[in-house]
């Protein structure tokens, strides 16, 4: 009697074992089929991802080539239907700006040239919504990939980005990162930027990154900017004087036409002396012709003479 119980409770072990064994079999197969689905939609969803990518970059660049042609023709008083006749204006709402900011990271670490341009023309079609996403991140990345994340929020014109780049001007130390978010500041048309830019380049003493405030400074372009050049330009010295100068080249303000008038009357440097005539023929200043023919005819620097020349050519022209 005790050895047939006892045969019952081994059969009813195996039997337990046998069940759990074709349970965890048929677990193993139902998770790999799952695993391999799961693998299969990323796949998919990749794909699409790419081709939804490559369509936006398609239409932005076709919208961008016939706003250039529409540039070199002049203004025909379209409207603007009729500008995306042959291709929609770009639709977002299926694509989500934080996966396009991680796309442009990794294109940037990958240095994948073609994917960091079309995830950077989508963000900037976003607007406000590609700059938060982009400002989301920024603190925390690496030098490396922080400098193009900034330039590319600078190239998006909205508060967001203009009152993040001006609040990192101060806090910044790095270099690289300095220059990048100088550049990002010249790419803004906000002119709010100059207090913190004059403040920026009293304590600047690294000239690359001096040279690009000055920079910033010109793009704003208002009086008061000018103005700013104008003192940096009297308070510098030596090849200082000589870069302030090549910078203010291109700006039109309006004390710039008295200051470049000045520096050509009264300066003994004849590549300042230079310097103030590109000036002026940018501004297009067409009432120093006069004085102009009197270097042209003057002046003890050959390469005075000739840039005299040249500039006269070109205001009667």
């Amino acid at each position: 009697m005790r050895l047939s119980t006892f045969k019952i409770w081994v059969s009813a072990g195996l039997s337990l074992l046998v069940v759990e064994f074709l349970l965890f079999v048929g677990f193993s197969i139902w998770t790999k089929s799952q695993l391999t689905r799961m693998e299969r939609e990323s796949f998919a969803n990749a794909q699409e991802w790419e081709k939804e990518i490559k369509r936006l970059s398609w239409e932005m660049r076709t919208v961008n080539k016939k706003l250039r042609e529409q540039d070199r023709n002049g203004y025909d008083n379209r409207s603007e239907p009729d500008l995306f006749e042959s291709s929609p204006p770009p639709v977002f709402s299926e694509v989500k700006a934080v996966d396009l900011v991680s796309q442009y990271r990794d294109a940037v670490l990958s240095e994948d040239k073609e994917s960091e341009k079309s995830a950077a023309g989508a963000l900037r079609g976003m607007g406000k919504r590609g700059a938060i996403s982009l400002i989301s991140i920024i603190s925390s990345e690496s030098t490396f990939v922080k400098g193009p994340l900034l330039r590319l929020l600078g190239s998006i014109s909205c508060h967001e980005s203009l009152g993040f780049l001006q609040s990192q001007l101060g806090s910044q130390n790095n270099k690289q990162i300095q220059l990048a978010i100088m550049d990002g500041l010249i790419l803004q048309p906000d002119t709010s930027s100059l207090p913190l830019l004059k403040a920026k380049l009293v304590g600047v003493r690294q000239e690359e990154v001096r040279q690009r405030i000055l920079e910033a400074m010109k793009s704003i372009g208002t009086a008061e900017a000018a103005r700013a050049l104008i003192f940096e330009f009297e308070n510098a010295s030596g090849s200082g004087r000589a870069k302030v100068l090549k910078t203010m080249v291109g700006m039109n303000a309006e004390p710039l036409t008295a200051f470049f008038r000045d520096v050509l009357k009264n300066s003994q440097n004849s590549s300042f002396r230079v310097m103030s005539i590109r000036g002026l023929v940018q501004i297009g200043d067409s009432t120093i012709l006069p004085v102009l023919e009197t270097i042209r005819e003057r002046d003890p620097d050959e390469k005075v003479k000739k840039e005299a020349d040249s500039a006269i050519q070109e205001l009667q022209g």
